[in-house]
């Protein structure tokens, strides 16, 4: 007897109930023509005449059309077979064989069951006499989510979101049957958990410069705690440039032209698992050009934006003894814009973050030079940056400010502060003193806060009024 589904998935469970009559035993064996089922040992029998078996296939490894075989060693009559696919591709399944259970009784229910939580799959089935078809199948209180029906049998399923412990059901018409539920469980682990390797550049050094055509000698560090180190490639830019597979890792680039590269090597381990270094920045420059000059003007080196932020690039550039091909800007190892004409300027959309940036100009014999970097941060929110207060009278003598942070809630006159700052004697503008703050606000946590201004001096400690500012 045979039955065939049309598509099939790798590595789904099978489970199959096999159904027959007959007073004399019969073995029965489950193939898909390339593995065979493993026989659950549930065979249950009501008159000594009727008897089913579960089969299960943990993880197929046929796919697409394909036909179960079952084979009887003696012809049995009113013969069923039923196949359920179970897909589950987040590890594997397998049977619980202390949870299972079987019953030869007219009211339909089979022993208990337990399950432990949400890794399990229940099945059940029946068979009978009568041709009348089941309905209302069962686990504990729950309605199955898959039925497979055949005359005289039926196998339904109920995935377990909860610890369960009850009996399979099912009404019928008759009162000679056999009923069967076994359990299995899933594991989600996908496998070992695999270490990628450790590589670094030890040259060339960063900065480098060399003269075209430029011989460049690349060597990397690699290792791979968990394996072996397959082999580790070295990059100028996106361009594979050299392989090599055997400790010390080393590779001469020959005949590198003029310009600027970003080498990098990547270690790649036994299991396929790979590992990027750091890179580095060389220049290749042609002999006897004398090299451009070039300065990055924005933004300003510490400047502060607030997301979505968009920062404008600028830089000079000029060569002496020809042209300026191009100023390329970068932030950190990635070119981010490229201008081919004076004044050179470029945007970017700039994420959250600190960041560094810098401006590389090529002139027409391909001699580079890099600008200075200069760093700058884009903040998810406006921070505050200068306290700006009115002055104590001039009786009062003071010596100097006091920059002065509470927590939320707190009161200035009795609480001690969490943050403070001594900010001097600032000069009087228009009636008002203004002092920079801002390294004590971004020294805060994110939250909201209340801060004063207080004036020092032989007269004791005045306070300003409070005013709270979130960081």
């Amino acid at each position: 007897m045979s039955v065939q589904l049309t598509n099939v998935r790798a590595g789904s469970l099978l489970v199959a109930f096999v159904k027959w009559e007959g007073t004399a035993s019969a073995a029965v064996t489950l193939s898909d023509g390339t593995s065979t089922f493993t026989a659950d040992a549930v065979n249950s029998a009501a008159n000594s005449d009727l008897h089913g078996r579960f089969f299960y296939l943990p993880a197929s490894s046929a796919s697409g059309k394909v036909t179960y075989r079952a084979t009887w060693s003696a012809a049995r009559p009113h013969r069923r077979l039923l196949i359920y696919e179970y897909t589950y591709t987040g590890g594997t399944v397998s049977l619980d064989t202390s949870n299972r259970a079987t019953a030869t009784s007219g009211t339909l229910t089979s022993g208990a069951v337990t399950t432990t939580g949400s890794e399990g799959v229940v099945f059940g089935a029946y068979g009978e006499y009568s041709a009348t078809t089941t309905t209302n199948e069962r686990i504990g209180a729950a309605v199955a989510d898959q039925v497979v029906r055949s005359r005289y049998a039926s196998m339904w399923s109920k995935e377990v979101t909860s610890p369960f412990t009850g009996a399979a059901t099912a009404s019928g018409n008759s009162s000679t049957w056999i009923g069967s539920v076994i359990a299995f469980t899933r594991t989600d682990a996908a496998g070992p958990v695999i270490t990628p390797p450790t590589v670094s550049l030890t040259a060339p050094v960063s900065g480098a410069t060399f003269t075209a055509p430029a011989s460049v000698v690349m060597t990397a560090l690699a290792g791979d705690s968990d394996g072996t180190v397959a082999k580790v490639d070295f990059y100028a830019g996106a361009t594979l440039v050299g392989t090599d597979t055997t400790s010390p890792y080393a590779y001469t680039w020959s005949g590198a032209t003029a310009g600027s590269y970003a080498i990098k090597a990547i270690a790649t381990d036994n299991s396929g698992a790979a590992t990027t270094s750091a890179p580095i920045n060389v220049i290749v420059t042609v002999s006897g050009n004398v090299a451009p000059t070039v300065s990055l003007t924005s933004p300003a080196n510490g400047a502060s934006f607030v997301a979505p932020a968009t920062v404008t690039f600028a830089a000079t550039a000029t060569d002496s003894d020809g042209t300026v091909q191009k100023v390329e800007f970068y932030v950190g190892a990635t070119r981010v814009a490229t201008d081919t004409t004076s004044p050179f300027s470029a945007t970017w959309s700039a994420p959250v973050g600190s960041h560094s940036a810098s401006a590389v100009a090529t002139d027409d014999l391909g001699a580079v030079t890099v600008s200075a970097w200069r760093d700058f941060t884009v903040t998810a929110t406006a921070v505050l940056g200068t306290a700006i207060f009115t002055p104590a009278s001039p009786g009062d003598q003071v010596d100097y400010y006091m920059f002065e942070v509470f927590a939320a809630g707190a009161d200035p006159n009795v609480a001690a502060p969490i943050a403070t700052q001594n900010i001097g004697l600032p000069t009087v503008v228009n009636g008002e003193c203004s002092a920079d703050v801002r390294a004590t606000i971004l020294g805060l946590a994110p939250g909201n806060y209340i801060a004063t201004v207080a004036s020092m001096g032989s007269n004791g400690k005045l306070l300003s009024n409070a005013f709270t500012f979130t960081r």
